[in-house]
């Protein structure tokens, strides 16, 4: 099974690795990202771990205007970047 997940945001609130890293950690969640990972400048495959085994994900950014030419039901989308964050496979 995969999952896609968009994250709206404008470009100047895009989280570094860290936060993010620490965000995890406290929610529990068994994902340790790419020591490198910049959410800005990143694109491709990041490999990350999930419980100790080797995984990762795609990862993109493209313009709110753009994305929302294939998402027409998501029309109030305010922030001028997207993430886009693709896992397959993944059994957490």
């Amino acid at each position: 099974m995969s999952l896609e997940m968009l994250v709206f945001l404008e470009k100047s609130r895009i989280p570094d690795r860290g936060g993010i890293q620490n965000a995890l950690e406290s929610l529990g969640v068994p994902l340790q990202l790419n020591s490198t990972l910049n959410l800005i400048s990143d694109r491709g495959f990041s490999p990350s771990s999930i419980k100790g085994v080797s995984s990762g994900f795609e990862i993109d950014s493209q313009t709110s205007q753009k994305i929302l030419e294939h998402y027409p039901t998501l029309t109030k989308a305010s922030a001028s970047e997207i993430g886009l964050f693709h896992f397959g496979g993944v059994a957490v």
